[in-house]
């Protein structure tokens, strides 16, 4: 206990913070370390009771001391979980433990004593180092949540962060996403939100999460809210428009398939109409497929379609109407 205590000792020292012994025996160091909260603790690791050794641990907790702002969205996942493994490149001697962005605090606990105040510098700053990056991957959300995924399973990497940055993830989608999947439109896919499940490995848990982000890609940052329109209207130059929370996207100018409610032309040839219903009879997506034969389709009284195209239509839709 002394070699630790003169090492917590000089480590405050060293970086003007405040030693003392917690109940008269355990050394201890608090105060702001690199513009966040710290504190450093030690504990009797029962486990190992019979090492002497071994027996004492170590904590070092930090907590943000100003609010954390929310990342900017140019900052991709990628990047981030490259920075991520500069960090913590292996598999951490120690338990890494990151309570959420709620409450903006991250620990390490030791299962050995840090035994010399250049250790206890390099932990503390790679926790100050991690903490940005943690919470820079919370807020990317879903999209990060697929590359976490894969390195779950990767034994070099350290599972003490990457699960409980999985479950931060799913916790915040699930309150923010959960209840709207059917109305927030990923702006990449255009493709409605559902729910994505995450197994992890039985070292860490039996219990699987999932989380909530695009259908397709997974991202969980960038979404158009509303009622999804497809409409073909040669008069409508924007590719897409929101206007009382309906989502008009203009079909004549974006061409791909993508999730729709219902259906809406306004002004169309019957050659562009029938383009339109061939792509929609074509496309295998398994989610939008089943809805197209429950789907309404109105068409504006003035667009001039002949009897074929509404038959095409109505062999298509589950109730075409024509106003």
């Amino acid at each position: 206990m002394n070699s630790i205590a003169e090492a917590y000792r000089k480590f405050a020292k060293s970086n003007n913070l405040y030693f003392k012994f917690n109940y008269g025996e355990y050394p201890c160091v608090l105060g702001v370390y690199r513009g966040h909260n710290f504190l450093l603790n030690t504990f009797t690791d029962i486990l190992n009771m019979s090492d002497e050794e071994n027996k004492i641990g170590t904590t070092i907790k930090i907590t943000k001391k100003t609010p954390l702002m929310n990342s900017e969205k140019c900052i991709t996942a990628e990047d981030a979980i490259r920075r991520l493994w500069a960090i913590f490149p292996f598999n951490t001697q120690g338990k890494v433990k990151a309570v959420g962005k709620r409450y903006k605090t991250i620990s390490l606990k030791s299962y050995i004593g840090i035994r010399s105040a250049n250790e206890l510098e390099l932990a503390s700053n790679q926790l100050v180092n991690l903490f940005k990056i943690y919470f820079e991957l919370s807020d990317i959300g879903g999209e990060a949540v697929l590359s976490l995924s894969k390195a779950l399973h990767d034994r070099r990497y350290s599972r003490a962060i990457i699960w409980p940055l999985i479950k931060d993830i799913a916790a915040e989608t699930d309150q923010r996403i959960k209840l709207k999947t059917s109305s927030l439109l990923c702006n990449k896919c255009m493709a409605f939100c559902s729910s994505h499940k995450v197994r992890p490995p039985l070292s860490v848990s039996l219990i699987a999460v999932k989380y909530y982000g695009c259908r397709l890609c997974h991202q969980s940052r960038d979404f158009i809210e509303g009622r999804s329109v497809a409409v073909l209207d040669n008069l409508m130059t924007e590719e897409w428009s929101l206007h009382d929370d309906v989502i008009s996207v203009n079909w004549l100018i974006y061409r791909k398939p993508f999730d729709f409610h219902e259906v809406r032309i306004i002004q169309a040839s019957d050659r562009e109409v029938e383009e339109f219903v061939m792509q929609v009879g074509n496309d295998n997506d398994p989610v939008r497929r089943p809805l197209y034969k429950k789907m309404r389709c109105t068409v504006a009284s003035d667009c001039e379609l002949t009897e074929n195209t509404l038959r095409v239509l109505c062999s298509m839709f589950g109730k075409v109407e024509v106003k």
